[in-house]
């Protein structure tokens, strides 16, 4: 007795009509591509059988040649899947190698730049991008530390000539100078600085020199001339004990006393003044202070 066949967009009450199984005369829908069943549009036939194995209307209307069917349609997918596979597990080992190799060649190179050879450079060519990106980046950072090894190497040796420059200047020697010569925009920018605060010390030093030479000249100048006046000079405070601050040494041939006495002993100047005149001088005195102090 032949079974009834079930209709599958009446069992579950389907109104999907772009279904390529709804109201067929063929009922089974297992072998229709791109069925709507429970609202989800399916796949090739592998994709189907998973869903068909517990569905209602699968099991009443398999028969046998539908089946013979179904397996020489599933065992060309099998095939088909299995090719797709190993050509993924060849290109998956193609890629491991060429990752394996790149990765190799990346980390061989950055242990060398970072043990101090920025000099080091790998082939860029790459089937793999990312590996070919990485390459890349590898080079490039490569170059960009070979640029600062060399600019710090400059610099250094800069800084050693500004060094060794300041050093002459420091033993006298006002003529030396940074030669202008660098290519670092900051070695020639501190050159400048440099040599500009030489010539401003060695300016400072030679003008100190001339004043203390001409101030030299001129006390000598007065010292013989205060020598060779037959009266003593003094600088005395102006209030107070009136004490000398310095004294000619004529003192000793007008007063027979040495310069230090006066300076040294509080009070030996005074004690000099004649006594009916001392307090008429020591109220001049006094009003010479304070004539200094008035504004």
């Amino acid at each position: 007795m032949m079974k009834k066949k079930l209709k599958c967009w009446e069992v579950f009450a389907c109104a999907e009509k772009e279904c390529p199984a709804y109201q067929s005369k063929d009922l089974k829908c297992w072998l229709f591509s791109g069925t709507y069943c429970r609202h989800e549009i399916q796949g090739q036939f592998l994709e189907k059988m998973e869903m068909c194995l517990d569905c209602e209307v699968f099991k009443v209307n398999m028969d046998t040649s539908a089946m013979n069917g179904i397996l020489k349609i599933t065992d060309q997918q099998f095939k088909e899947y299995k090719k797709i596979v190993e050509e993924r597990d060849r290109e998956l080992e193609d890629t491991g190698l060429e990752l394996s190799v790149g990765l190799s060649e990346a980390l061989e190179a950055l242990n060398k730049i970072a043990s101090g050879d920025p000099t080091v450079r790998i082939p860029e060519e790459s089937k793999n991008e990312l590996i070919a990106k990485l390459k890349q980046t590898v080079n490039k950072t490569a170059g960009e530390i070979g640029i600062i090894v060399d600019q710090s190497h400059e610099f250094a040796i800069g800084l050693a000539e500004h060094f060794e420059i300041l050093n002459k200047v420091t033993k006298g020697d006002l003529n030396a100078r940074i030669p202008q010569i660098s290519q670092d925009e900051l070695l020639k920018a501190l050159g400048n600085v440099t040599n500009h605060m030489i010539e401003s010390v060695a300016r400072e030093i030679t003008e100190r020199k001339n004043a203390e030479d001409e101030l030299r000249k001129k006390s000598e100048r007065e010292s013989l001339i205060l020598r060779s006046v037959p009266i003593a000079f003094y600088t005395s405070k102006a209030s107070g004990d009136f004490g000398r601050i310095w004294i000619s040494e004529q003192v000793k041939d007008v007063s027979g006393f040495p310069p230090n006495k006066f300076i040294d002993e509080s009070g030996f100047w005074v004690s000099r003044i004649y006594p009916d005149d001392r307090d008429q001088v020591l109220m001049e005195f006094e009003t010479i202070h304070k004539k200094v102090q008035s504004p």
